[in-house]
């Protein structure tokens, strides 16, 4: 039996990085402008933002008239919050605004001609960009379709004419001559009546400092448009300070500064080329011309990275002048700063990740490698059937055929990095990823790959990024380190932090505790206000889950209310339920006010809407009283709530049922079950099983009955004699009566065990019989038909000839090179290879002699006296 074998590639990680966490069903698709960190809730530990293109990716070819995008939250592992957009994110930050009494962060969102405002995940503000004027000949098709004199198919034609120029258009026109010919006359009877304008559309988005670099000063939002345009707003007044002309669309922005005092914006377009705008300046200028499309920017203490389309990636310095250039051997998908807080970065190196086409992640300091995060290695996976069979039960399939499970093993202990579980038929490349404190850990790296993967990495404390393949110079007086233990090194480790930072740390803790006082004081509170903390009875064991969101900024809202139950054990339904809005009539219209909920059933979800018009504006926060109810029983309220300039805060809105609440709070007044529904059942159990149990066996079992009638069934019964109850310390054993059972004759046993004898002998014959057809079956599949094997051995035949043909074809050359003429070949290049060893190892020495007296580096020497190295053009002395 011959074995296939395919080859498939395996992620192996840096020793530099621990694998908090790798999910392979969040499916996610972004990219690394759309992804942030942020403390938007003032709780000290930063969230994971996201704009999440996954859906729009899905029906972009099955629904040209509604694409879905989601900005989610993270928190730990968890998704704590979606936002909905209709029109695509095209980059998303978090910025300091100023409060009242303190700086807040808020969250950012530019999608399409707005720049949407969200204060701790609620609407909070909207800036409008800038409107155009649309073009001429396009006002005039779209006046002439309002007056009548075009139809909606001359009207496509026209602009079907005028394509060469359809990009200059709106966006009204665009969709219009994208639409099929089904959906061109209502889109024509909608929009022919309304007057055209032209809206821009931002395509970028940065922040800098308002006042100065601190952390008391509040942030300026940076937005590029479509129309070749940067406008800088005031985050306190939503004013636009200024604006800059660019002769090509705005890709990526960079800005270091204040905008009152000065500030240097960096500008990447689609013309390849990067632009420079200072305080002062008008105009933006020329900075440098990248000769290809600019994937992304990063700048550092002194120099400024590109990476291009064309597989390079370009340093040039502060002033604009190449410095040096690395070319790789696949296409670049992003690049991001790295920005490493650890104590071995003591020179505060700001690094940068590059994620390439090949699915590796490498991290670079300037032109020199640092590490490889992420590389795929190819391995070799069998696929013969009884190994997959015997694979079955210890692999965890999913959605994707391709992946298998995912555990994390050790390598040998001469190789590095750590190889994940995690095989492919091909390398799944990075094209999002996002470096920062999440949560509490300063150096997260988050990745999105392309088959929606995400992966969370942590770097090491110790992890020291130092370049590869560069010579570090010596230092005069540097003693060689202790070979300290590494629990002592981590104790030092942690005192030498403790001692540099116990302020910091001290009130860290403080606020900490004082937050989580706050946090369990408040909560407490709201719960005796609003009564929502059901208490469970026995004898109803519904859960009930209200999702709520309300969507709008005003002055109309949509409350959409999704009521789902959820049932552990048997099958139920609710019946006879209805929502009510209770709310104030001089403030808000609401329609409908009642809502009929239909037959609720397990597992599934029941969405209902209600429209919500803000009538009046008050200053005291009005409420409104979402209720659950049914004809004579009362379930759940929540309750939501107007702070300020109409944004939307709702309380907790999940609820297990069931429910029996003190007074004051709703609660479900049905009558509890009779004892003797719970003693039949008991009785009808024990009967079945007819083995022993002990309480909390039968409570295990018996999950529709509480735990306190389910005890007092099981006493009932053993004082009846129903059961029979035996005491093993403090634990009682119930067992059924055994002289409630009917007898068994014992010829009629011995008759059954015979004829399960017979049936033994019968399928030990048949299974042997099986076997050997299984054997045969195997060898005749596994050998070659008369067919294949006159096919392979015409190949054979035609491989041999072939050979024949080339040794004939050699030897008819002449003769070739003797053994002694090698052995001098080999002989004078090993000379050769020494000679250049000898000589480096020369010039090194005196480079490292004067290096010692010389006030600046050995590097900056070097590159004083102009001295070039092999490892500058990547070559290695052959062994």
């Amino acid at each position: 039996m011959t074995l296939a074998n395919n080859t498939v590639y395996q992620m192996k990680i840096s020793d530099y990085w621990l694998l908090a966490r790798h999910d392979a069903t969040i499916n996610l698709s972004s990219f690394s402008q759309c992804m942030c960190f942020g403390d938007i809730f003032d709780s000290s530990t930063n969230e994971l933002i996201i704009a999440d293109f996954s859906q729009y990716f899905k029906d972009i070819h099955s629904n040209l008239e509604h694409y879905e995008f989601k900005i989610k939250t993270f928190k730990g592992i968890k998704i704590i919050n979606e936002i909905s957009h209709l029109e695509a994110p095209a980059g998303i930050i978090i910025f300091k605004c100023k409060g009242k009494d303190k700086i807040i962060l808020d969250l950012a969102v530019a999608s399409g001609p707005y720049i949407y405002v969200y204060r701790k995940l609620s609407p909070y503000y909207k800036y409008i960009l800038p409107s155009l004027q649309p073009q001429l000949n396009e006002l005039q098709l779209w006046e002439q379709a309002r007056e009548g004199n075009l139809t909606a198919e001359e009207l496509r034609e026209k602009l079907e004419e005028l394509k060469c120029e359809l990009y200059k258009f709106t966006s009204r026109s665009i969709r219009y001559h994208q639409l099929p010919s089904n959906h061109l006359q209502e889109f024509f009877n909608t929009y022919r009546v309304i007057p055209l304008e032209k809206q821009t559309v931002a395509t970028c988005l940065s922040k800098m400092s308002k006042q100065y670099t601190g952390p008391n000063s509040w942030d300026c939002l940076i937005v590029g448009t479509e129309s070749c345009f940067v406008y800088i707003y005031d985050c306190v007044s939503h004013n636009n300070l200024c604006q800059f002309s660019l002769p090509s669309v705005p890709v990526h922005l960079n800005a270091v500064g204040s905008y009152d005092i000065d500030y240097h914006i960096l500008v990447t377009c689609r013309d390849g080329r990067i632009y420079s705008i200072k305080r002062g300046e008008t105009n933006a200028n020329l900075y440098v011309d990248a000769e290809s499309q600019i994937i992304g920017l990063v700048r550092t203490n002194k120099a400024v990275i590109v990476a291009c389309m064309d597989q390079t990636v370009r340093g040039f310095s502060l002033q604009g002048r190449p410095v040096w250039r690395v070319i790789h051997s696949c296409e670049i998908l992003t690049i991001i700063p790295m920005n490493l807080i650890s104590s071995n970065n003591r020179n505060h190196e700001i690094y940068y990740i590059l994620c390439l086409s090949d699915g590796s992640v490498h991290v670079y300091c300037d032109q020199h490698l640092c590490d490889t995060c992420i590389t795929w290695i190819p391995s070799i996976q069998n696929n013969d059937t009884n190994n997959n069979k015997s694979d079955l039960s210890t692999n965890i399939s999913s959605s994707n055929l391709d992946s298998t499970k995912i555990t994390v093993e050790r390598q040998n202990k001469n190789q590095s990095g750590k190889l994940i579980d995690y095989h492919l038929k091909k390398p799944d490349p990075i094209v999002a990823c996002c470096f920062g404190k999440y949560d509490r850990e300063v150096n997260t790296l988050v990745l999105i790959s392309q088959g929606g993967h995400m992966f969370i990495l942590i770097a090491k404390r110790s992890a020291n990024f130092i370049p590869i393949n560069v010579i570090q110079s010596n230092t005069i007086g540097k003693l060689n380190s202790l070979n300290i233990p590494k629990k002592s090194k981590l104790f030092m480790d942690l005192t030498t932090r403790e001692q540099l930072n116990a302020p910091q740390m001290y009130r860290q803790f403080m606020r900490d505790l004082c937050f989580i006082k706050r946090s369990v004081e408040s909560n407490f509170l709201k719960m005796l206000q609003s009564h929502s903390n059901p208490i469970p009875i026995a004898g109803f064991g519904e859960q009930i889950k209200l999702n709520v969101q309300v969507q709008g900024l005003g002055p109309d809202y949509t409350l959409i209310c999704e009521v789902v139950q959820i049932k552990d054990c048997a099958m139920s339904i609710v019946k006879g339920l209805c929502i009510i809005i209770l709310f104030n009539a001089s403030v808000y219209h609401v329609n409908p006010v009642l809502i009929p909920v239909a037959t609720i059933f397990p597992c599934f979800k029941y969405r209902y809407t209600a429209a919500i018009t803000l009538i009046h504006e008050t200053i005291k926060e009005e409420e409104i009283k979402y209720t659950v109810c049914c004809r004579k029983k009362w379930f759940v309220r929540v309750d939501y709530y107007i702070l300020g300039e109409c944004s939307w805060s709702l309380s907790n809105c999940a609820f297990t049922f069931p429910g029996n609440h003190k007074s004051g709070m709703y609660a479900e007044r049905s009558p509890n079950k009779e004892a003797h529904v719970v003693q039949d059942d008991v009785l009808k159990f024990f009967e079945k099983e007819n083995r022993p149990f002990s309480l909390v066996d039968v409570c295990g079992v018996l999950k529709n009955h509480g735990k306190t009638a389910i005890s007092k069934a099981l006493d009932d019964l053993s004082e009846e004699g129903s059961i029979k109850e035996k005491a093993y310390g403090k634990q009682k054993v119930y067992v059924y009566d055994q002289t409630k059972l009917p007898l068994f004759d014992e010829n009629e046993l011995k008759k059954m065990e015979a004829q399960s004898t017979n049936l033994s002998v019968e399928l030990a014959e048949e299974q042997k019989k099986l076997k050997s057809l299984v054997e045969e079956f195997k060898k005749v599949t596994s050998s070659l038909t008369k067919e294949e094997a006159e096919k392979e051995l015409i190949q054979v035949n035609e491989k041999l000839n072939k050979v024949k043909a080339e040794v004939t074809a050699l030897k008819s050359k002449g003769p070739g090179i003797t053994e002694a003429d090698l052995r001098s070949v080999s002989e004078g290049r090993t000379k050769m290879i020494n000679e250049w060893k000898k000589r480096k190892r020369i010039a090194m020495n005196i480079i490292d002699a004067v290096a010692e007296s010389y006030p600046s580096s050995k590097k900056q020497l070097m590159s004083d006296i102009g001295i070039e190295t092999d490892e500058d053009y990547g070559v290695s002395i052959p062994n």
